[in-house]
């Protein structure tokens, strides 16, 4: 699975608010339906970081995902169509 992003990151609280653009790309292989594992690169600010990612699934259709790395961690849920 290659999978390209582009967003908006929010940092700091009212009325110091940051915000800025990043980019991400990811690659990932399933192992049968247990989990899926690969690797991703995050550019912000000027600089690229590669990070690791795992999603393990938790219904059909959804997983529960995480990705770290260097001053990067993020988790959340995955929802396919």
């Amino acid at each position: 699975m290659k999978t390209p992003y582009l967003g908006v990151h929010q940092t700091g609280s009212r009325p110091n608010v940051a915000v800025s653009f990043y980019g991400k790309v990811e690659a990932a292989v399933s192992i049968a339906s247990l989990a899926e594992v690969g690797v991703g690169a995050r550019y912000s600010r000027e600089k690229v970081r590669p990070y690791g990612l795992i999603a393990v699934p938790v219904a059909p259709k959804i997983k529960v995902a995480a990705q770290v790395g260097d001053r990067y961690f993020s988790a959340g849920f995955r929802v396919g169509f």
